[in-house]
């Protein structure tokens, strides 16, 4: 199966998600950017909408304002048309355990390597 190089970041901090793009942008993944869930899931409506390709992969900030990570994550896993769309956490709280409904986890500060490794391995 060929993978997708399209990325979605959803991070509420500015530099990250600028930084994420940049590093992406560069390595070649088409890259998308939202400040929180809610703009998240708006995008992945209109990209249905306008049937163009999903990401293949949704990196995802958990502690944001206006709908968490927790909350995006609950409503893209009980939506079928987008259930199938891994999702990669990352964030500075709590300890390094992933969320159930994510398939992967990345703790930050966060290790460009190890990212750019992950990214590989579903894009």
């Amino acid at each position: 199966m060929l993978k997708g190089r399209d990325l979605l970041v959803i991070e509420d901090d500015c530099s990250i998600r600028e930084s994420l793009h940049s590093v992406f942008s560069d390595e070649g993944y088409q890259v998308t950017c939202a400040e929180n869930g809610k703009e998240g899931l708006e995008f992945l409506e209109q990209t249905q909408k306008d049937q163009r390709p999903l990401p293949s992969l949704i990196l995802l900030d958990l502690n944001m304002p206006i709908m968490s990570g927790e909350a995006f994550l609950a409503v893209q896993k009980s939506r079928p048309e987008l259930r199938d769309i891994p999702v990669a956490v990352f964030t500075a709280a709590g300890g390094k355990v992933k969320p159930p409904l994510a398939e992967d986890f990345v703790r930050k500060p966060i290790n460009l390597e190890d990212l750019l490794s992950l990214v590989k391995k579903y894009c």
